[in-house]
């Protein structure tokens, strides 16, 4: 049995029966004598059938093995499924028998009984589903390395700010409302913001927010759009 399902590998087949009479031990039944003891069965195990099950099984089966078929140019009508399994069988009948008789014996296996109550134990090995946890422990390093990364990433901008002189407040919005603007940039706007693709010639133009002499931050230019140094400073005049 694996995972609730049935596998096996028929090494051979052991049927050979005979029946032993009633005694006051048991009824009427068939025994298989030819299991070898390489099979490694029980000592004085004794592999049976009671003779009441094999007329069950018998009159059961004749039940469904019974019927007919006709043939009628070349429509073929059934009285039963089972009647065409066997007509469509004929051709490999010893192969149809084998997996009727093992799906029978597999039934006995799985559901019959011990009716030997001193001795209820079986050769072999049995196996139980359990939770298995496989750990890769190189993954496991990396939350911690992740952490690190970004605890060194923190420390090394704080650091760099701090030694930039970086204003606290750079990144946030409030602070443009208390900027002023340069007259050159609302001279610039003035003649552009109503041409033709105005906007896009004014943003070449670099500004840069800047500290006056006063104390106020005011956006100021640095650079003509023509001047080809103008997008290194204006990176430089950015970061300043």
């Amino acid at each position: 049995m694996n995972d609730g399902h049935l596998s096996q590998r028929i090494i051979s087949v052991w049927n050979e029966t005979q029946l032993e009479k009633k005694t006051n031990a048991h009824l009427d039944e068939h025994v298989f004598i030819n299991v070898p003891n390489e099979m490694n069965t029980l000592e004085h195990s004794r592999y049976t059938i009671s003779a009441r099950a094999v007329e069950t099984i018998r009159r059961f089966m004749d039940n469904l093995t019974n019927g007919w078929y006709q043939d009628n140019g070349g429509r073929v009508n059934f009285s039963s499924d089972w009647i065409e399994a066997i007509h469509d069988g004929l051709p490999a009948m010893s192969e149809w028998m084998d997996q009727l008789t093992l799906s029978l014996s597999n039934e006995f296996r799985r559901h019959g009984k011990l009716r030997d109550t001193f001795s209820t134990s079986y050769e072999g090995s049995a196996t139980k589903l359990a939770n298995f946890v496989k750990v890769k422990w190189l993954w496991m390093l990396y939350p911690p390395l992740c952490l690190i990364v970004s605890l060194y990433y923190l420390f090394a901008t704080i650091s760099a700010s701090v030694r930039d002189d970086v204003a606290i407040w750079k990144g946030d919005s409030m602070p443009m409302l208390f900027s002023c603007i340069h007259p050159d940039i609302l001279h610039l706007g003035s003649g552009m913001i109503d041409t033709h693709k105005g906007l896009d010639e004014l943003g070449r133009h670099g500004i840069a927010l800047a500290k006056s002499e006063s104390g106020a931050w005011v956006f100021e230019p640095t650079v003509e759009p023509d001047d080809h140094r103008g997008r290194l400073r204006r990176v430089f005049r950015w970061r300043d």
